[in-house]
């Protein structure tokens, strides 16, 4: 489901096991539905992390960081290794316009998320340090988040300590550059059932179709 456009592509990624039941994958969905329908020479890439193959950081990362810091070279495992993480930062990068559909699990986001992050964001690949400053390497590309939790902890829920999702997400897109970062909540999916669930993703999907234009 990947298709490529060097001039103007939006990525797609979808954190969510749960597929097309995922309230988050529902969301995020239609909102690019809308959003290509009324720019057809869009192109759409499609992350499912659920299924994607992506490489560890493990200790072979590490040595490679530890090895690129220190002005080495890489060779043998360890460049096999580090190109296959770098073809994902491409794949990352290359995209103009970015929306992520995210369930929170355990107050924060899935694993494979997590994973991904950890991958794409590298010194000298999407964030550089100058004149003892941090500057994100990923400009001028707005970023819309669809995120479901099964309970409520947005603004005046009184549970707002405990959202690990939202900060996380916004706080690592900015740190790499991103601006426009816009978030569209989808709760309670569970605790109040399901017409509360419908109903919070119809006004997830609303707010956010009231900003296309900003994206």
């Amino acid at each position: 489901d990947r298709i490529t456009n060097e001039l103007d592509t939006v990525l797609h990624i979808k954190a969510s096991p749960r597929g097309e039941r995922s309230f988050s994958a529902q969301a995020g969905g239609r909102f690019l539905k809308r959003y290509l329908e009324l720019n057809p020479d869009n192109c759409l890439d499609v992350l499912e992390l659920e299924s994607a193959v992506l490489p560890e950081f493990d200790s072979r990362a590490v040595a490679c960081v530890e090895k690129l810091r220190q002005g080495g070279k890489l060779s043998g495992e360890l460049a096999e290794h580090w190109s296959a993480i770098e073809a994902v930062i491409t794949r990352f990068k290359a995209a103009s316009r970015l929306v992520i559909s995210c369930p929170m699990w355990n107050f924060s986001v899935p694993y494979r998320l997590k994973q991904y992050l950890d991958l794409i964001v590298q010194a000298g690949y999407t964030f550089a340090y100058r004149d003892g400053r941090q500057v994100g390497l990923v400009q001028g590309r707005p970023a819309r988040l669809f995120l479901a939790r099964g309970g409520e902890y947005g603004p005046g829920s009184g549970s707002e300590h405990r959202d690990f999702q939202q900060k996380y997400l916004e706080e690592i897109l900015g740190f790499i550059g991103f601006t426009g970062i816009r978030t569209f909540l989808v709760e309670p999916t569970v605790r109040k059932g399901p017409e509360a669930a419908s109903q919070a993703l119809e006004i997830a999907v609303r707010d956010a179709l009231l900003d296309l234009n900003d994206f």
